[in-house]
């Protein structure tokens, strides 16, 4: 079973003259493991959170609203993903990764939406109009 062995992002292995010949990963136990666990999610969190702050800053000025909801949905989805992962283990973060990632993406619609518009591509209307 290699749920919580997921957690290592690295594996070492111990050189030098007098080593043992296994690898070294991270304790997946008790409080030790809960902590590596919480440190695995917010490294992914400050790897994955630059769309946030970019997309958040342009889609700001077109859709404040929508976009506004999209950061709260990803810091929550954020949070759940760290909290769920820490206390519980593998698998339960899923739940924290689906919210986090349909905001993502989300605000990247409507990135993609402004963008469209200002290149001049024709977008059809769920309104009255022709066009957006």
């Amino acid at each position: 079973n290699s749920e919580n062995l997921r957690s290592n992002m690295y594996v070492y292995k111990a050189i030098g003259p007098d080593a043992a010949q296994h690898h070294v990963v991270f304790d997946d136990e008790g409080d030790v493991g809960k902590y590596n666990r919480a440190n695995r999610s917010l490294h992914h969190l400050t790897e994955n959170h630059a769309i946030i702050l970019v997309g958040a800053g342009l889609a700001g000025f077109v859709f404040p609203f929508p976009a506004m909801v999209c950061v709260l949905a990803w810091g929550a989805g954020r949070f759940l993903h760290q909290a769920l992962y820490a206390a519980s283990g593998y698998g339960a973060h899923a739940y924290g990764f689906m919210v986090a990632m349909n905001a993502s993406l989300a605000l990247e619609g409507l990135l993609m939406l402004t963008a469209a518009k200002g290149f001049g591509v024709p977008l059809p209307s769920l309104m009255a109009g022709p066009e957006l």
